[in-house]
């Protein structure tokens, strides 16, 4: 499968998936470490103006609004779209748009923050390098800037597929009503993140938390140069 192909089987996945995303985030085995992740990405944004980018379903937009001076969240999925607009978000300082992670070219605001949770993941490795490009680019200079998203474990492995030729990892993902997906979903390690971000990082951070189901997250947190 084209890589252009890839990104729009994803992009369908996703729209597919909009209507129950939320539900993980109600497992109860999982609610201490949402909880965990909620206090640490308040902590890191709390009073800036934050670009959010493959926002989902908004459910960490409204997180990070209860602190933020303002979020403007963004996802190309309508799908998606449709449920972020529909939260609560009681301080009236959230902007939805939809827009292109990678190109981010009507995306207007003055922002000193950035963030995305379970995106890196999904980024095609050839397109790293420019999604940071495009991404930083929105930002000022001294802004923080945070990533989340999944550590490896075996549990992941049942829905491995194949390895396409740039070295992505390519899930199999299923939904209800029983289509399939082919998905790209890495993971990379600490010094693979680390590496990547140093060119534009002053300082950067890399924390892992763990899940209810015996699995761990990382976090990764960095100053703009």
């Amino acid at each position: 499968m084209a890589l252009i192909e890839q990104l729009r089987e994803m992009e369908a996945y996703y729209g597919v998936r909009a209507s129950y995303h939320d539900r993980g985030y109600s497992k109860p085995n999982y609610l201490e470490a949402w909880s965990r992740h909620a206090q640490c990405f308040q902590e890191l944004l709390a009073g800036r103006n934050v670009l959010e980018v493959a926002c989902g379903t908004g459910h960490w937009t409204a997180v990070l609004a209860d602190v933020a001076n303002s979020v403007v969240a963004v996802d190309l999925s309508d799908e998606m779209l449709a449920y972020a607009g529909k939260k609560a978000y009681v301080k009236g300082n959230v902007r939805i748009q939809c827009a292109d992670a990678y190109l981010l070219t009507d995306v207007r605001g003055s922002f000193d923050a950035g963030f995305a949770f379970d995106w890196w993941s999904h980024i095609p490795k050839s397109k790293i390098a420019p999604f940071l490009t495009t991404f930083h680019g929105k930002l000022q200079s001294g802004s923080v800037v945070v990533f989340s998203d999944w550590l490896h474990d075996t549990g992941w492995d049942e829905l491995f597929l194949r390895n396409d030729d740039e070295g992505n990892v390519v899930q199999l993902r299923r939904v209800p009503d029983g289509r399939q997906f082919e998905v790209i979903k890495n993971f990379p390690s600490e010094t693979d993140l680390r590496s990547t971000v140093a060119p534009f990082a002053a300082k950067v951070e890399y924390t892992t938390i763990k899940t209810g189901d015996g699995g761990s997250r990382w976090v990764l947190a960095y100053t703009l140069k």
